[in-house]
């Protein structure tokens, strides 16, 4: 009687195991799969022309850009505003100021954010 308890104690055991690397395996596949909000966009500000309007600082032109895409329903992350160089001279509002916008999206979004002027980086 004492073997067969050892036995069905043992089979518990091996089937514990098993189950316990069948839940180590799954967490790793969950924790490796991919972030979907790895698609860089970039914008190149414009003189006049952008559709969300501008601030009068570096900060309020991002937020205006922020409440815009917001509007709009597009999910994004990590949003940038930088002025890397004085922009192109040129009068025209359609010409780059030399600013340029950054964000992180989703593949949702991407198409709604090309048809703004954005681009992939």
């Amino acid at each position: 009687m004492q073997r067969f308890d050892s036995k069905k104690g043992s089979y518990k055991k091996r089937i514990m195991k098993r189950i316990i690397l069948l839940i180590f395996t799954i967490t790793f596949f969950i924790g490796c799969t991919k972030n979907e909000t790895d698609i860089v966009m970039q914008y190149g500000q414009t003189q006049c022309a952008d559709q969300w309007g501008y601030g009068n600082s570096e900060a309020a032109t991002k937020e205006k850009l922020g409440k815009y895409l917001d509007s709009m329903g597009i999910s994004y992350t990590k949003l940038n505003f930088s002025k890397s160089d004085p922009g192109v001279v040129c009068l025209a509002c359609t010409c780059t100021s030399g600013g340029l916008f950054t964000l992180e999206t989703t593949d949702p979004f991407v198409e709604k954010l090309v048809q703004l002027g954005f681009k992939k980086q």
